[in-house]
Order: C-alpha cells, then sequence, then structure tokens
C-alpha cells in the first residue's frame, strides 16, 4: 500500500514574509509510494507538541563529535526540533547517504550536513548529504561558490520553523532547470530547488509552496480573482518582459521582492 507522508516548513503564517509580500503558504515535501521497492519520495509529517531544542542549527554549538540537527521528539516520522547527535558518518555534500531514524536523527553525512531527501529503497532510508546554512535566522549563508546574480550555487531555506536550515541549489523560476523530481519554488529567502509534491495546477487551492505545479507559487487567495481557498497557485512571470499573464484580472508584481538577476513575479490582483 503506498503511504504519503507531508511536512509543513517554514512560513505559517498566511500574512507579509521575509521578502516582502503576502506569503500564502508553508513549505512542505511529501511522498507517494514510501515503503514500495522504488525509490520514492519519503519526507514526514510535522507534529504540533514539538520538544525543546537544545542547539543552534546554524551555530552548530553541540560538543566535539556531534553535529546539531532535526529529529522527531514526539512522533516516529514527524520532525519538530534540534538536538545534538553523534556524527557517525565523513560523507560530504551531495554525497548519496543513509537516514537511521527520525528519532534518532543520525545519518552517514559529515558534522557540515545532513541526509535530505529521504527515499525509501529496500528498507532504507537514502538521500543526498545537503550542507546546514551558517550565519544566524536573520542572515543565513550558504558555503562558498554560491552565486545568487547567475542563479548557481546555493541559497539557504529556513524551514521546520526555523529548526531546519539547508542549503539547497539556486535556480532560475523562469527557466526552471532543476533536477528531475524537483522544481524552482520561493523558500522564503530564494528561489531554491525543491521537491515537487501535488502539481496543483494556476487558480487551485494550495497549503505549501511546494504544492503547485512548476512555474507557478503559492500565494494568499485574496492576491487572486478567484480562488476558492485561502491560499491557491498563482503563476510566475518575468518582471522585465510583456505582462503574460493568462489569468484575467492579475498583472506581473514583484511579489517576492527577490535579486532581479534569479528572480521571478507572481500574476496577481494589483494594489
Amino acid at each position: 500500500m503506498l503511504a504519503c507522508f507531508a511536512m509543513a516548513l517554514a512560513c505559517t503564517d498566511p500574512s507579509a514574509s521575509e521578502a516582502g509580500g503576502d506569503e500564502a503558504a508553508e513549505d512542505s515535501e511529501s511522498s507517494e509510494g514510501a515503503g514500495t521497492d522504488e525509490a520514492d519520495d519519503f519526507v514526514p509529517q510535522t507534529d504540533t507538541d514539538a520538544g525543546i531544542s537544545n542547539c543552534d542549527i546554524f551555530a552548530q554549538d553541540c560538543p566535539e563529535g556531534e553535529k546539531c540537527t532535526i529529529y522527531a521528539s514526539v512522533t516516529e516520522g514527524a520532525w519538530d526540533t534540534n538536538r545534538c547527535v553523534p556524527v557517525v558518518g565523513d560523507n560530504d555534500r551531495d554525497a548519496p547517504c543513509v537516514y537511521h531514524g527520525f528519532a534518532e536523527g543520525t545519518d552517514d553525512c559529515d558534522a557540515q550536513s545532513m541526509c535530505w531527501n529521504l527515499r525509501e529503497v529496500d528498507g532504507e532510508l537514502v538521500g543526498y548529504c545537503t550542507d546546514f546554512c551558517s550565519g544566524s535566522a536573520d542572515d543565513p549563508t550558504c558555503p562558498e561558490g554560491s552565486n545568487e546574480e547567475a542563479c548557481e550555487g546555493y541559497g539557504c531555506a529556513v524551514m521546520g520553523n526555523g529548526y531546519m536550515a539547508l542549503c539547497l541549489p539556486h535556480c532560475d523560476p523562469l527557466a526552471d532547470a532543476c533536477p528531475e523530481g524537483t522544481a524552482c519554488y520561493w523558500s522564503n529567502l530564494a528561489f531554491v530547488c525543491r521537491e515537487t509534491t501535488t502539481n496543483v495546477p494556476t487558480g487551485d487551492p494550495c497549503g505549501f509552496f511546494n504544492d503547485c505545479a512548476p512555474g507557478n507559487a503559492c500565494v494568499s487567495g485574496e492576491q487572486l480573482p478567484s480562488c476558492e481557498g485561502s491560499a491557491c497557485c498563482a503563476q510566475l512571470c518575468d518582471l522585465q518582459g510583456a505582462d503574460g499573464c493568462a489569468v484575467e484580472g492579475t498583472v506581473c508584481t514583484d511579489y517576492f521582492q527577490a535579486d532581479p538577476a534569479c528572480a521571478a513575479g507572481a500574476c496577481v490582483i494589483p494594489e
């Protein structure tokens, strides 16, 4: 039987975002097919009864030989807070990895990364090592080589109510050349490659940033002319070109206020 897991990440306030626009949705990862023989997306649900964090994901302030990561303090399969766990591997960024369980929070990645984009394969949770962000929640940074102006390198995605902060690949939201199974989504601070989930079409209700089909963003329902939910998918558009908005009554607006070299607008009702 197919099992579906979804993780509510990042912003929970459907009002103003860090980018200056009205942010509509949370951020999510989901899967269909966990428990099958194939490598299917596998990411856990959140739980509202979260534990107390005992470390800082940005500062990585754990004792030597440990790292600060996210884990499930209440329910297996439900990441909800941070703690220090032993570093038991040395795989670095982008290397394949094995995750040892949500309650354990350990993996075979090095001290600077965690196993992300988890998929169940032959009874194991596998993914690839992804660097933790450094800096702070107010000023997150990623490893050298990041180039926001060229939509290359990595951008920090702050998720899980701030308990998770990972460096994900920057992307051009209008070109969307992300790896298979991912698409270019807004993630509070930048456009980064995230796993696709339900591919909700333009104009339909959404609940998470990456619910929408590629080329869309989940925005406040008040920003669209006929949204039948608190948030719906809006078409992304080129701020430097012709308007090009397909939904009548919307115009291309600088909704995210991101770096103009690696950004896009959203087709919403003009203010």
